[in-house]
Parts: structure tokens; C-alpha cells; sequence
């Protein structure tokens, strides 16, 4: 009766810290995760030039286009894994698509230079650029460090840092226009108001981040991210001669501030020494 009563007791006292275990992270760190991620970049301007001269056809005389590109808000999408060799340290890598979109600009004069057919070419071209989404990227293939804040913590914040090559999708400087002009475009053509024959393929990716997870089940993580994305983007630094439409090429170091959300798969654990 009395070893009853004994085991009865003991089961009283360790059902509840068992069911309030089960609502808690498990009592291992995991040290290799895998990382789904995706989200938005953010806006802002990137070049814009003084006025500069357009030839007009069969006239002597020049238009003057004000031309300029900012940045629009792009898809982020990426994959990376981090290794926790100590409980608040990890070497992290990822290959991240920014989806850093250009949106054109163009000004002209308050009055067009007639031109010999009529169609008002630099006029079409110059409206019809201003405004014109155009498909840029990077691609960045970065390696870091990352540190959190507690290894098994339900909340754990984080900090990372991380740089690497990029690969740049189109050209963030060349600017044209589609024109209609009976006899030579009357489908339609593009005009090149500032051109890039050899753009920039690479860059130098910098990424700052900021964030935490929040502890789903031993296995995952939901992830919740700013960054701080800095890369040397291809900028348009000078107007082009007269007669050309190839401008003077640059760089510019742009921060691009993106923010994700993402899942964390822990592939390992390191697991309580059992008894």
C-alpha cells in the first residue's frame, strides 16, 4: 500500500513537467540548417543625367532628353545552409536571386525639333521610355558568419554577415524608346537613347542582416529577416557624344534594403546524453 501510494506521488509530480516539456524546444542545438528563403527588395533612385543631345532626323538642329533609371521593388528568392560548429557560432552560404528591378526615365524639352517625317521620333521615344520596366538582377553567391543569440531558446535572434561574387541580369544603364514612323517603323522599333555595348556581368555582393526564428518543432524554423544589401551597381556617369548614343559607364555602390521570411530544416541535432 505504501510503495502505491509512493509511485502515485511521483507520477503526480512528473506528468505536468512532461506535458510542459513537450510545448518547449527539444534540449539539443542543431547544427547544420538548411534555409528556404524568399521576399522583397525595396526602391530608390539610382543615376540620372544632365540634359543631353539627341540627333533629330533631317534637321540640323538637336533635341536635349533628361535621362535617369531608379531602382523598383524586386522578388528575393534563395537557398543557403549554415553550420554551428560552437552553440552561438555558424559559417553560413547561400546563392540568393535580388531581383533589383530599373524602371527608365526620360525628360524632353518643352518644345520637339520637327523632324523631316513627321513622327516626332525623339518625342515618341523619349514617352515612351520614361516609365519602362526593365528586367535587372543579381545573382549572389555569398559566404559568412552567423550568430545567434541562445542555441535552444524558442525565439532566437540573430545577426549575419556575408559576401561574394554576383552575377548581373541586363543592363542597369541602357535606355530606349519604341517609335512608330510611317514607311520605315510602322510595326513599331526601338530607338537606343543611351547604350551599353558592354555591360557590366559581375559585381562584389555585401549582406547585412538582422533577424530571428521562432521555434516551430525540432525539425523546423520559421525565419524572419532585414537586410542590408550593398552591391556595385553599373551607372550611367556621363552624356554621350553628339552623333553616338553610347554614354560614360560607372559604378556606384548601392545599398538596397530587403526584407524575407523563410524555413529552417535542421538536417543534424546534437542529441541529450541518455542514461
Amino acid at each position: 500500500m505504501t510503495r502505491t501510494l509512493v509511485c502515485l506521488a511521483l507520477c503526480g509530480t512528473l506528468l505536468p513537467r512532461v506535458a510542459s516539456a513537450q510545448d518547449m524546444p527539444p534540449p539539443w542545438d542543431p547544427t547544420l540548417m538548411i534555409t528556404i528563403n524568399a521576399g522583397l527588395t525595396s526602391g530608390g533612385d539610382l543615376w540620372e543625367l544632365p540634359p543631353q543631345p539627341q540627333f533629330v532626323i533631317g534637321n540640323s538642329a538637336l533635341d536635349t532628353l533628361h535621362l535617369g533609371r531608379v531602382l523598383r521593388p524586386g522578388l528575393v528568392a534563395g537557398l543557403g545552409a549554415t553550420y554551428f560548429f560552437k552553440p552561438n557560432f555558424g559559417l553560413s552560404g547561400e546563392v540568393t536571386y535580388f531581383g533589383i528591378a530599373g524602371e527608365q526615365r526620360c525628360r524632353g524639352p518643352a518644345v520637339y525639333q520637327t523632324d523631316t517625317l513627321n513622327a516626332n521620333i525623339n518625342q515618341q521615344a523619349c514617352e515612351t521610355a520614361n516609365g519602362t520596366h526593365v528586367n535587372t538582377s543579381v545573382v549572389g553567391f555569398l559566404l559568412g558568419v552567423t550568430w545567434r543569440g541562445s542555441a535552444t531558446a524558442r525565439v532566437q535572434p540573430l545577426l549575419r554577415g556575408m559576401i561574394g561574387p554576383g552575377l548581373i541580369g541586363n543592363s542597369y544603364v541602357k535606355t530606349t524608346g519604341t517609335v512608330f514612323a510611317p514607311g520605315i517603323c510602322p510595326i513599331g522599333c526601338n530607338v537606343v537613347l543611351l547604350d551599353d555595348e558592354n555591360p557590366a556581368q559581375f559585381t562584389t555582393v555585401i549582406n547585412l542582416v538582422a533577424g530571428a526564428t521562432i521555434y516551430l518543432s525540432p525539425a523546423y524554423r520559421l525565419r524572419f529577416e532585414v537586410r542590408d544589401v550593398i552591391a556595385s551597381l553599373p551607372t550611367a556617369t556621363g552624356i554621350h557624344p553628339n552623333g553616338t548614343s553610347q554614354g560614360t559607364i560607372g559604378q556606384s555602390i548601392k545599398h538596397v534594403p530587403t526584407f524575407t521570411f523563410g524555413l529552417d530544416l535542421a538536417l543534424e541535432r546534437r542529441r541529450e546524453r541518455r542514461y
